[in-house]
């Protein structure tokens, strides 16, 4: 049976998996990562191709001075096709990516086909069953499965051939299967986790998250995920308790992971909770943000100014891994939405870090594998101040301690890593050239060749001004605010001008992949307005126009033709494009203004 390794020597206290299904007699049992008495563990989602590359793994802990616990990868379910490549090798590589990191690998399990009535398609239950889980026990090491996160968007999962209530049951059905599936092949190592979007929480009848939750007998932790978007208000959200609050808020914890009842809402109300371990799956802040990245940074690792209230380690005490969403995904021409969300001060990020709170992994020392042959000298005081590495052949030195070798793979890396050549295990050279290399010198040895070959390619700027007058007149052609037809507009459902602003008398063509769309225009003086929506395919589709604010409806048509118009005043107006229901982000529309 595989051990945990350094998890289980570090917490004091885990909790075992709930014997939800029988284990076979024979079968070893391993465990689930442990859940801490106190802290969180840290974590990150990598670029989509970095995610593949274990050296990523190693930069990042680089870049952030400290060892992250939990990697998390998004897995297409049966699918082998592209980034998200769902093939058993792929997996296991990864996994064993982590681990050579003493890390926790969580895997993102999403859908690549509709769900059916009755829940997981059968192919995709015997891919999990037959390939993945196999790979999960061989591997014996604590780990998670995040399934289906984000359920409760109306856009994410594809699953508008279902109502509403068969949805809600195929779902839970579909991540129950999973967790019999985990227990029927004995891959117990694996933490299954229950992750609902933070606030657009569209599916819910009761806005409470409960609908889609599977039950306690399914679910090992429950997560949020939690975006800072570069339109949100800059207040200190993290603290709010209110029922319908729309932001990361004490009724989630409460009622899903708080260990006993409180009575913090207004009117008093009487909450159960589940009492699950909870992380933020996901979160980010956007770089387009008026709060700025580390604002935010600052706010989710309690870095609190004077005045403010509560710390995010004693109101959520059961708050136990925060993930951050480590990827630029920037809008493209099927993407207007899309925002950058990678780390841009790595220094600040590593400080907010760096308290014993936010539980890290060991980075792992490469000193018992630099030298095979010095254990015969027993001098080794004298050689821990000298710089005894600067002389090749001494086998004194390199025995001493642990500490002498961070210092000595800055310069002389060449003359010794050439003779120990036959070393037998190919794990020890990964931490070997990762580590010492990357994590404690990584300033000095990759900065100092750069400079000497860019005054070289100073020269090539010449042909460059020949090319300029060329893009010059497209540039001016085109302005920027405005979205010409063919898009996709979703401009995160904001009324964001810059994003949505629409020009008199052209047609736009929009494909529905969410609940409403946003779009804008000025009046400048009172005028004539008529507003056409044609072509929408989706379910019940509703044309509202908002004056100034969306509190301000001045138009509406609610069936065909969808067509506003009247005399208005001056000022900033706001179409609203809505449909109800589930759809899938090919439904298109057609949408036509004519304004003064």
């Amino acid at each position: 049976m595989l051990t945990i390794s350094w998890l289980s020597v570090r917490l004091t206290s885990a909790t075992p998996p709930a014997a939800l299904w029988s284990l076979k007699p024979d079968a070893d049992i391993l465990a689930q990562p442990p859940i801490p008495e106190k802290g969180a563990y840290i974590g990150v989602y990598l670029d989509d191709a970095a995610a593949q590359n274990c050296r990523a793994i190693h930069e990042f802990t680089a870049q952030t001075s400290k060892a992250h616990v939990i990697y998390s990868r998004y897995i297409r379910i049966n699918d082998g096709e592209g980034w998200w490549d769902g093939t058993p090798t792929s997996i296991a590589d990864f996994m064993r990516c982590v681990k050579d990191a003493a890390g926790v690998p969580a895997l993102i399990l999403e859908f690549a086909r509709p769900l059916t009535v009755n829940g997981l398609p059968e192919g995709d239950a015997n891919w999990l069953k037959e390939l993945i889980a196999p790979e999960i026990r061989a591997f014996g090491e604590p780990m998670f499965i995040i399934f289906a996160p984000e359920m409760n968007l109306i856009e994410n999962k594809g699953q508008g051939h279902l109502t509403l209530s068969t949805y809600q049951a195929a779902y839970r059905a579909a991540f129950c299967r999973v967790k019999q599936i985990l227990r029927e092949t004995n891959a117990d190592n694996t933490a299954l986790v229950w992750s609902p979007n933070q606030k657009w929480a569209n599916q819910d009848p009761n806005w409470d998250y409960e609908f889609f939750y599977p039950g306690d007998d399914c679910v090992d932790w429950v997560g949020l995920d939690y975006y800072f978007h570069k339109d949100d208000p800059c207040d200190d959200f993290i603290i709010r308790a209110a029922l319908n609050s729309d932001e990361f808020n004490n009724y989630f914890y409460e009622r899903f992971s708080a260990p006993t009842p409180r009575a913090i809402f207004t009117p008093a109300r009487t909450v159960t909770p589940h009492g699950k371990p909870m992380m933020i799956s996901e979160t980010g802040a956007s770089n387009w943000s008026s709060c700025g990245q580390n604002w935010y940074i600052d706010r989710l690792h309690n870095l609190y100014e004077s005045g403010l209230p509560v710390a995010i380690d004693k109101e959520f005490p059961n708050l136990h891994a925060i993930v951050w969403f480590n990827q630029d995904k920037l809008p493209d021409e099927n993407h207007p939405w899309e925002e950058p969300w990678a780390i841009k001060d790595y220094d600040h990020y590593a400080t907010a870090v760096a308290p014993a709170y936010f539980i890290g992994a060991p980075i792992p020392t490469a000193t018992p594998t630099s030298t095979p042959t010095p254990t015969s000298t027993p001098t080794a005081t004298p050689t821990l101040t000298a710089t005894q590495t600067f002389s090749p052949t001494p086998t004194p030195p390199l025995t001493s301690t642990p500490t002498p070798t961070l210092t000595p793979t800055a310069t002389p890396t060449s003359t010794p890593t050439t003779t120990p050549s036959p070393t037998s295990s190919p794990t020890s050279v990964v931490i070997q050239i990762y580590l010492p290399s990357i994590h404690r010198f990584h300033p000095t040895p990759t900065r100092t060749p750069t400079p000497i070959p860019t005054p070289t390619r100073t020269p090539t700027p010449s042909p460059t001004p020949t090319r300029t007058p060329a893009p010059s007149p497209t540039a001016t052609a085109t302005p920027t605010p405005f979205f010409e037809g063919p898009f996709e507009q979703e401009p995160n459902n904001s009324t964001a001008q810059a994003n949505g602003r629409l020009r008199s008398g052209r047609h736009y063509q929009g494909y529905a992949n969410d609940r409403e769309d946003y779009f804008s225009f000025w009046l400048a003086g009172p005028g004539h307005v008529a507003i056409d929506m044609t072509e929408h395919n989706g379910l019940d589709p509703q044309l509202h126009l908002y004056h100034q604010s969306t509190a301000n409806r001045v138009g509406f048509a609610g069936a065909p033709p969808f067509h506003i118009e009247d005399d208005y005043s001056a000022g900033w107006y706001f179409i609203r494009v809505y449909t109800a229901g589930n759809y899938n982000s090919i439904a298109p529309y057609k949408l036509k203004v004519i304004y003064p």
